[in-house]
């Protein structure tokens, strides 16, 4: 009876260790797919951007303060992902 006990408090244990390492394998995942498309957001914004720079210069506009903008938010940006590291 006792052996049984034990066996099934091993059991158990086990377990419950398996189960925290698959939270943590899923939780994982979970991060590198958020980094991944927060990755993938800010290609978008910057393809936009782009485009909207390109459109007001094509229309006479003046796109330095944009230039200089999308140059210190990409700058904050590498810093920023330079700081996760």
């Amino acid at each position: 009876m006792m052996m049984q006990i034990n066996e099934f408090n091993k059991r158990m244990a086990q377990e419950k260790q398996q189960k925290m390492e698959d939270n943590i394998r899923r939780e994982m995942q979970r991060d590198i797919e958020t980094q991944e498309r927060i990755k993938n957001e800010k290609k978008d914004f910057f393809k936009y951007a782009e485009k909207c720079i390109n459109n007001w210069e094509s229309q006479g506009k003046n796109v330095m303060p944009m230039l200089l903008e999308m140059k210190k938010y990409k700058d904050f940006m590498i810093q920023e992902e330079e700081r996760k590291c």
